[in-house]
């Protein structure tokens, strides 16, 4: 497995302290606004590496929030082949709007302050489709809880009697009618829950000490997975699409924690044989 690290740091501070590594990401008029992120794209093997995070740290210190780190892994077919599980990444389609914001109905009264956890769904989610990306066959709302798949998708799901989760229409909230073209996914089926060698935390450079992004009570693990996932299975099921009881995410208003999604080897091939967009992959391990 390699895996990349995509850093984008503040320009100004990397020109002052980084030198030429990586490049300024351009504006969309850099006649008029230069650069102010640089990006750095570099294996996790690299030499270089330790001294970068030595002194993104010490920057984080000083002024937290100013770094984000974007992990891909890439696996060669060997190790595709001989994985028993997937977590499935909905990526890059993201859709600029929410069910809450839309009229989506949520019961609110047993919800955790710190994490979130209890909101209850009531009724179908109710989104503006125009914002739902044309191309996508999975993508998420801004909520980063909230899963719509494409009506191809949905013929596959059913086709193939895909395990562990249900579809439902969405409803647009122009009251534009006729035959629904995007759904909701709603993972059903739970997987188990993530233990050791899996890392959560702030970002690849940044655990969580204090805290800040976790409830014990209910399975709120971090800002996000740092490592690959391992996961302690319930039982012996194995459904197609399965959700961790750990989530992770943002609790801000709207935006709530949402459990990892992983996927069985069968469902991982019917998404690529298809041509199914919207979505990467990861080895995940049951231990």
């Amino acid at each position: 497995m390699k895996e990349l690290l995509d850093i984008r740091v503040p320009e100004e501070w990397a020109q002052q302290t980084l030198g030429d590594i990586g490049q300024p990401l351009p504006m969309p008029l850099p006649e008029v606004v230069p650069p102010f992120i640089r990006q750095i794209i570099i294996d996790a093997a690299d030499p270089r590496l330790p001294n970068l995070r030595r002194l993104i740290e010490r920057e984080e210190r000083r002024r937290p929030g100013t770094t984000m780190v974007f992990v891909s892994r890439q696996y060669d077919p060997d190790e595709l082949r001989a994985a028993s599980a997937f977590r499935l990444r909905v990526n890059p389609f993201v859709i600029d709007t929410y069910g809450e914001e839309c009229g989506t109905e949520y019961d609110d009264r047993a919800v955790c302050a710190k994490c979130g956890a209890g909101r209850v769904q009531r009724g179908p989610l109710v989104l503006n489709t125009k914002k739902v990306p044309k191309k996508a066959d999975i993508a998420i709302t801004i909520a980063y809880n909230e899963w719509v798949v494409s009506e191809r998708l949905v013929s596959l799901i059913d086709s193939e009697r895909v395990t562990g989760c249900e579809v439902e229409p969405v409803m647009d909230s122009k009251g534009r009618h006729g035959t629904p073209r995007w759904y909701q996914l709603l993972v059903t089926a739970y997987i188990g829950r993530a233990f050791p060698p899996t890392r959560f935390g702030i970002n690849y450079f940044q655990e969580d000490p204090t805290g800040e992004y976790a409830c014990d009570l209910h399975d709120w693990s971090g800002l996000d997975v740092l490592s690959e996932l391992y996961i302690r299975a319930q039982g012996n099921e194995r459904p197609d699409i399965a959700k961790t009881t750990n989530r992770t995410g943002r609790f801000a208003g709207y935006i709530r924690p949402a459990p990892l999604l992983v996927i069985s080897p069968r469902l991982a091939s019917l998404l690529g044989d298809h041509g199914m967009r919207g979505y990467a992959l990861e080895v995940a391990h049951f231990i």
